[in-house]
């Protein structure tokens, strides 16, 4: 794709405003309130305007990025005020759409002009800062929305399975997000490295902390199960939609074999 580098700026410009600068207050009271709708347009409007200081582009492209995601949004506001769709149903829906859309701008908009400021770091840098917002609240949130009808029920457990030193302790707020967090850190790690068996071990050390809680609670074992396993899946496709697919890395020419002419005798 020519605009892979443009893609990658866009990407990372959306999941940084679309949740890192949305809490958990704000989601809940645009729910209710148009005004903190708008707030959050305004807030999703941010991340773009940072990144046009990196590559040039077509006003209207901008406008399509901030304006796109502010209908959807409205539209889905006006759904959820007049009927109950299920809740994990209508993220899926909304986040696919708002991907859809930046994946369609940048294929077809003109040849991105790339600034300085850009040019001056190298492309992986602009790689893994995609994905490591992917990986952060992106992975969480949508475990926790997708997932959350297998919580019913478990006490202990909060956007990721919670891990703890003692079962008796009781679970800090937010601690399983972090943990599910270092987890994908390792995971892309690990894939960079191309250490995939350890991946293995990674998910061993977690069972072996969690064997009790495991052992004696089967509803927990199964959620702690599904959240070990997507997060797992989650980072691990990140790295490869980030490297493999969307800004792939140049290949390497295989240096040509020397042939040694000896004299005869």
């Amino acid at each position: 794709m020519p605009n892979s580098a443009a893609l990658v700026l866009a990407l990372t410009a959306h999941f940084i405003g679309d949740y890192y600068l949305q809490w958990q207050s704000l989601a809940d009271k645009k729910k209710r309130h148009l005004p903190t709708l708008l707030l959050h347009a305004l807030l999703y409007a941010l991340p773009f305007g940072l990144t046009a200081l990196f590559v040039a582009l077509p006003w209207w492209v901008w406008l399509a990025l901030v304006g796109s995601h502010l209908l959807i949004d409205l539209i889905k506001w006006l759904i959820e005020r007049r009927s109950n769709p299920a809740p994990d149903q209508v993220f899926l829906i909304d986040q696919l759409l708002h991907l859809l859309i930046i994946a369609l701008l940048f294929a077809f908009i003109p040849q991105a002009v790339y600034k300085p400021a850009f040019t001056a770091l190298k492309a992986d840098f602009w790689r893994w800062l995609l994905i490591f917002a992917l990986i952060g609240k992106p992975a969480n949130v949508s475990f926790k929305m997708l997932f959350q009808r297998f919580s019913l029920g478990i006490k202990d457990l909060e956007s990721s399975p919670v891990e703890q030193t003692s079962t008796r302790a009781e679970p800090k707020p937010g601690a399983g997000a972090w943990i599910g967090i270092l987890e994908r850190i390792f995971v892309v790690i690990f894939s960079a490295a191309s250490q995939y068996a350890a991946f293995g071990l990674l998910m061993t050390a977690k069972s072996v902390a969690r064997y009790e809680k495991i052992s004696k609670d089967p509803a927990f074992a199964e959620y702690y199960l599904i959240g070990t396993l997507y997060s797992v899946l989650f980072a691990l496709l990140a790295y490869l939609l980030v490297f493999q697919v969307i800004w792939p890395l140049p290949a390497v020419a295989k240096a040509a074999p020397i042939m040694l002419a000896l004299p005869t005798p």
